[in-house]
């Protein structure tokens, strides 16, 4: 799939009560539920989740609230949450096998535990 049709399909995803439970707790969108099943994301699903208990989320009240990820897709794929969507300095990032996403980045929220696309974020 082109970069372009993919960027277009994410962004018909558009915030619903909807919500699919990961083996590990955390909780998504129908939009996440299309990247796992459709373009075989369910490694970011889990990279996401298993940061949730993690004490660098449970020992901040910010983070345990809301957080911006972004996925870069470069030579070396990291992943860094932010506190929020300014993204001055992320809370921590890690490393992630390479992939064949096609688009160069990719941001999600978890929004009250709830993972989403910035789509299906209402911000309320």
């Amino acid at each position: 799939m082109k970069p372009e049709e993919l960027e277009q399909r994410l962004r018909q995803f558009l915030p619903s009560p909807t919500r699919h439970k990961h083996f590990t707790g955390l909780l998504y969108t129908d939009g996440l539920l299309y990247m796992v099943e459709e373009l075989e994301m369910e490694w970011l699903v889990l990279a996401i989740a298993t940061h949730q208990k993690g004490s660098s989320i449970t020992e901040s009240k910010e983070l345990q609230t809301f957080q911006c990820w972004k996925f870069h897709n470069g030579s070396t794929p990291i992943l860094f949450c932010y506190k929020d969507r300014l993204n001055k300095s992320p809370e921590f990032g890690r490393q992630v096998r390479s992939t064949a996403f096609p688009l160069p980045e990719l941001e999600l929220f978890v929004d009250k535990g709830v993972l989403m696309l910035p789509s299906e974020y209402d911000g309320s």
